[in-house]
């Protein structure tokens, strides 16, 4: 008859030589050279999405609708926002893209601008993102 060890000890014994293993895997190797994972990277811009705020409604207009998106700049530096929407009603599917430039909050009005989408009802769904860097 032959003899196999248990599951769990086979789990054990593999949890320990991973555990001894780790720590020289994790060392510089001869060249000096760290891992890749460790490796500096290059600082990213700074997005700003958090000094902005947004605002989204439908308004007639004729025999249509649109939807716009106002974003108001809450921050005092200059921001450069893509705004995307994607909205569906039962006309069908619309999107739109825009780039909009919010000067800082001490400017009043232009701290805050509005894309317009052209819809065909007063209702449906709408999905919006939008990104903002520092200009």
């Amino acid at each position: 008859m032959n003899w196999k060890p248990p599951l769990s000890a086979s789990v054990l014994a593999l949890v320990l030589s991973m555990g001894v293993a780790a720590p020289s895997m994790a060392a510089d190797d001869e060249s000096g050279q760290k891992p890749p994972a460790e490796a500096q990277t290059e600082p990213k811009p700074v997005e700003d999405n958090k000094c902005v705020s947004i605002d989204a409604g439908y308004v007639k207009a004729g025999k249509g609708a649109t939807y716009h998106v106002t974003l108001k700049n809450g921050c005092e530096r200059r921001l450069r926002c893509i705004v995307r929407v994607y909205h569906v009603d039962s006309g069908g599917p619309h999107k739109g893209e825009s780039t909009l430039i919010l000067a800082p909050n001490a400017a009043g009005n232009a701290a805050s601008k509005a894309y317009v989408l052209k819809v065909q009802d007063m209702g449906g769904s709408a999905n919006i993102s939008h990104g903002c860097k520092t200009i």
